[in-house]
């Protein structure tokens, strides 16, 4: 799957996938999880900026951590 961004009145278009991914990867990291809809498109389009899925595996382990230090 593609975004294109579109202006006919000036005649351009661009492929706006990237932008489109970046944004969304920083808003499932302050979320703290990607849905599986948009995965796909993450993992074809997007630029490693906000990795979202290494600050969720991040966030899964340091909650994993303390769990076990509550002694959960």
């Amino acid at each position: 799957m593609r975004i294109v961004s579109l202006n006919t009145s000036e005649g351009w278009s661009r492929d706006a996938s990237e932008d489109i991914a970046e944004e969304l990867q920083r808003r499932c990291a302050e979320c703290g999880e990607v849905p599986p809809s948009l995965d796909g498109f993450l993992k074809a389009h997007g630029r490693g900026r906000y990795p979202a899925y290494a600050l969720l595996a991040s966030r899964s382990t340091d909650s994993h951590d303390a769990e076990s230090k509550l002694g959960h």
